[in-house]
């Protein structure tokens, strides 16, 4: 497509001039096609830019992933969308996907929306991964294998986990106090800033501490 571009760009700067050949080129229709190819794709592109960033983390690889899908399912030009939907669907069944949930539920930015959609699925059958119950577990399991000297404290993780993300005000030991509508982003916090705090205040050191190590990896 770029190839063709370029030489639509030739017959339109040679006019008259240009071979017979390349006439078509220059039609409506296949800069349609043009900008409908490069609507189509550019989530991709986009998304080596968003993913090679330093400050990148897990949370952002999970939603890249849901971008890019939305996108796709969204789009009804005929270009391979099935396809490249099927590609993208066999690409995130290698990952290991409970990371990036946890990642994505721990992020300050995306922690409402987090708090919002888990309870959507809670007592669903069957259980889903993107419920309280198996995030909660898989965080304990997660714990005791990332700080094997701290094992005998992975059940605090737990209900750590239900507390900080039932979003019930009287329960919320270990947020932070926050304007009206305000989130932790607006406010200034940073992952790595909130947790640290979290961490040091000790109401939820062992999900600080996970958080911590998870955000800090690179997808």
């Amino acid at each position: 497509m770029r190839v063709r571009g370029a030489l639509s760009c030739s017959v339109t700067e040679l006019g008259q001039a240009a071979p017979q050949v390349l006439l078509p080129l220059s039609s409506n229709g296949f800069r349609g096609l043009l900008q409908t190819a490069a609507w189509t794709i550019w989530p991709f592109a986009e998304a080596n830019f968003v993913l090679e960033r330093h400050c990148t983390t897990l949370a952002d690889g999970f939603c890249v992933y849901g971008s890019i899908y939305q996108h796709l399912a969204g789009s009804k030009a005929g270009l391979g969308e099935y396809q490249l939907t099927a590609d993208l669907e066999r690409r995130w069944a290698q990952e290991e996907k409970t990371l990036f949930l946890l990642a994505f539920c721990l992020h300050p930015y995306h922690m409402q929306v987090s708090r919002v959609l888990l309870p959507l699925d809670w007592r669903g059958a069957p259980a889903s991964l993107m419920s309280l119950p198996c995030l909660a577990n898989a965080k304990a399991g997660y714990f005791s294998k990332w700080f094997p000297d701290k094992a005998d404290r992975a059940n605090q993780i737990v209900q750590q986990t239900f507390v900080f993300l039932t979003d019930d005000p009287t329960s919320q030991s270990c947020a932070l106090p926050l304007a009206e509508g305000q989130t932790h982003y607006s406010a200034g916090w940073t992952w790595h800033k909130y947790w640290s705090f979290m961490e040091m205040s000790g109401t939820c050191a062992e999900v600080s501490k996970l958080a911590l190590v998870l955000l800090g990896c690179k997808p």
